[in-house]
This record gives C-alpha cells, sequence and structure tokens, in this order.
C-alpha cells in the first residue's frame, strides 16, 4: 500500500507563510493596477470624490508594497540559497577532512612498511656481517712461517738476514658470514707499512687468516718502522674487509709487547667499525 507523508508542523507554517504572501501580493498588485488604470481614465474611480493626486498616491502606495513583497521574497530565497550553499560547504569540508585522515593513515601505514622493511634488511644483513678479531691461545694450531708448528694465536716477528722486517698476524672471523679483505696496515704511530699478503683472501666463518707484512730498508721512513717492530714497540694492525652485500667493515688490533712469552707481540685490544666511521660499535678496550 502507499502511504501519504503528511507534513510536519514546520512544514505546515512554511506552507501558511507563503500562501498568505501570495494572497498579499496579489491584493497589492490588483490595487496598484486598479488605480493606475483609473488615473489614466480605463476604469472609473469608485464615488466622485476620488481626485487625481489620490489616485496617483494609491498607485505609489500599491508599487512600494509590491516593491517590499517582493524584496521580501528575494529575502526568503537568498537565505534558502545561503543555506544550501552553507550545507554543501561543510559536506566539502567533512570530503577534504576525511581524505586528510584517509591520507595520514596511508601514510601511517607507509611508515610502518618501511620500519618493517628496515627491520627485515636489518636482520638479512645480520645473517652474513664479518667480524675480524683476535686469535684466543688454543683455538688451533698452525705451520711456523720459520718452520715447525705452533699455536696459531701466536704473533711472529723476524728480522732477516737483509735487515728487513717481517710479521705475521693472524685474525680470526667471528662474524655470521665471510669477511673479503680489501687491505690491511700496520702503524706506529705515523709510521705506515700495507700488508703485501694475507691468506686465505675470503675469510670463512670460523676461519682464520695470517696478515703478512714485509719492511724492507731504504728510506728514513722505512728504517724507522724496521726499528720500531725489532723492539717490539706498540703498534696497529687495521683490518678493512667488506661482506658479501654492501657493507663495509674495519678491525683495528693494538699490539703490545709481551711481558710473560718472550721477545713477542700480543693484542692489547680490538676494536670494530662500521664503514669509515669514528667511533667503534664494539671494543675489548677497558674504558
Amino acid at each position: 500500500m502507499w502511504r501519504v507523508e503528511q507534513p510536519s508542523d514546520l512544514g505546515k507554517l512554511r506552507l501558511l507563510g507563503w500562501a498568505a504572501l501570495l494572497v498579499l501580493a496579489a491584493l497589492e498588485a490588483f490595487v496598484t493596477g486598479w488605480a493606475l488604470f483609473a488615473l489614466f481614465g480605463v476604469v472609473s474611480p469608485p464615488g466622485h470624490a476620488t481626485a487625481t493626486a489620490d489616485l496617483a498616491s494609491i498607485a505609489v502606495a500599491g508599487g512600494t508594497l509590491i516593491l517590499a513583497t517582493v524584496t521580501v521574497v528575494l529575502a526568503l530565497l537568498t537565505r534558502r540559497s545561503l543555506a544550501l550553499g552553507a550545507a554543501e560547504l561543510k559536506a566539502a569540508e567533512d570530503s577534504v577532512r576525511a581524505v586528510n585522515e584517509q591520507t595520514g593513515k596511508l601514510a601511517d601505514q607507509v611508515t610502518a612498511t618501511q620500519g618493517q622493511a628496515k627491520v627485515a634488511r636489518e636482520t638479512l644483513e645480520a645473517t652474513w656481517r664479518p667480524f675480524l678479531v683476535d686469535v684466543p691461545y688454543g683455538f688451533a694450531t698452525r705451520g711456523s712461517a720459520r718452520g715447525g708448528s705452533g699455536d696459531a694465536a701466536v704473533i711472529n716477528v723476524w728480522k732477516n738476514d737483509n735487515g728487513s722486517m717481517e710479521a705475521d698476524v693472524p685474525l680470526r672471523n667471528i662474524g655470521s658470514g665471510p669477511a673479503i679483505i680489501n687491505r690491511a696496515e700496520v702503524s706506529v704511530n705515523q709510521l705506515h707499512e700495507r700488508a703485501s699478503r694475507w691468506s686465505p683472501a675470503i675469510v670463512a666463518p670460523g676461519e682464520v687468516v695470517r696478515l703478512r707484512f714485509e719492511v724492507a730498508l731504504g728510506t728514513a721512513t722505512r728504517n724507522a718502522l724496521v726499528d720500531a717492530l725489532a723492539n717490539l714497540r706498540p703498534c696497529v694492525v687495521t683490518v678493512f674487509y667488506s661482506d658479501q652485500g654492501t657493507g663495509k667493515w674495519r678491525s683495528r688490533i693494538q699490539l703490545h709487547r709481551s711481558p710473560e712469552e718472550g721477545p713477542v707481540y700480543e693484542v692489547d685490544f680490538v676494536e670494530l667499525y662500521v664503514g669509515d666511521d669514528n667511533t667503534p660499535f664494539a671494543t675489548s678496550r677497558v674504558l
């Protein structure tokens, strides 16, 4: 069944107001028209005492009333248009607010996704990160560079017949991925010498690499470094290496003369760095 919607009380009042306004406008138009027609002699004025000036006044008054009525109608229509415009503006503002909220949620989701991707990348990188450190005594045995065998932790330094010095420094990889050695150097203050060779070049996790340094006589700098190594002065061995990805790493090993093992070097402390950073992320130094 069809149901006829009954207008509300407010709707009834609005309809009544518009009806009264239309009746008033019609009456004003009738009076004004009658006065104008009577003024121009089209129709007879009521009675014989109605002067021309009175008819003109009635016409002007009627026109004024018509103008006032039209102004009221326009005001009502304008008010309704403004109300509709305000409603549309509010709807637009609500839409913009909803879009901004949605954009904020999407930005939060993107940030969360980026954070998860970063954690995943760091977790993956941790599975192949290498760390070259000193070799502990008793870890393994090895053949000596000068014949025989001995503990893999021993750092050998010797002087050749031609006056040059050689040093054999062992390191082990305690990381979870292979260490690809790029270069190594030994330093005594401002005196430096690069390693001539190392074996193996790619150090697997748990494997030991031996760095060989050869310092020949010939210049004042080399002669001073030969003298420093011959007297077992404190020195630093720095190794630059990379992982199987794009990571760059650096190990710095401080050596000093052993007070117990005779004329040999032993490790004082080890520092681990990321790339060219100046601050180590791990150190065995007592701070």
